[in-house]
């Protein structure tokens, strides 16, 4: 259930990154102007500097910037009753659908997807992360009925390294 919620929100900031998108553009639609090859170059510069910046440094990186982003999901969710894991789960899905989109203006859709190999395994890790997270609302509703809290959600922890396996294959994937 735990899963299906989080899934849920995720999807939630995906539709409205979609509406937004499609509500702006069509009303500006007749006023915007894309030159393909201006703004490709300013946009994308940077993208493939890969010799100044090496494989496992850049796979540490994510891989650390993703594991703070779990952790957030999954102990501040714990201590806010699973609420910063929805909405941090809903901003993540409209943050990942709003940028896609926004590329989708100045690249071809084969780029794009090139670049998100990596996507199902750190979404479905943060999926993971923020179900753990939503542990904190039985913690808290067990806190105001006076019942024994003998660590109830310990188990959850026990199963932190496979969502972290799938965070460093996405890592791998994304530093490429």
């Amino acid at each position: 259930m735990k899963v299906s919620i989080c899934l849920f929100a995720w999807l939630l900031g995906v539709f409205i990154a979609f509406n937004m998108y499609h509500s702006f553009m069509k009303a500006s639609e007749n006023q915007q102007i894309i030159s393909n090859n201006h703004k490709k170059n300013k946009v994308f510069a940077n993208i493939n500097k890969s010799a100044e910046y090496p494989y496992f440094s850049r796979v540490s990186d994510l891989f650390i910037h993703n594991l703070c982003v779990a952790f957030l999901l999954s102990i501040g969710g714990l201590f806010t009753a699973g609420s910063l894991s929805i909405i941090v789960l809903v901003y993540n899905g409209f943050l990942a659908t709003s940028t896609i989109l926004y590329v989708s203006n100045y690249q071809k859709l084969t780029f794009i997807l090139s670049r998100l190999w990596h996507a199902p395994f750190e979404i479905v890790a943060l999926i993971w992360f923020a179900s753990i997270g939503l542990s904190g609302a039985t913690l808290f509703s067990r806190f105001l009925k006076k019942e024994k809290i003998l660590f109830y959600d310990l188990y959850l922890f026990k199963s932190v390294w496979k969502p972290m396996i799938l965070l460093f294959i996405a890592a791998l994937i994304e530093a490429i």
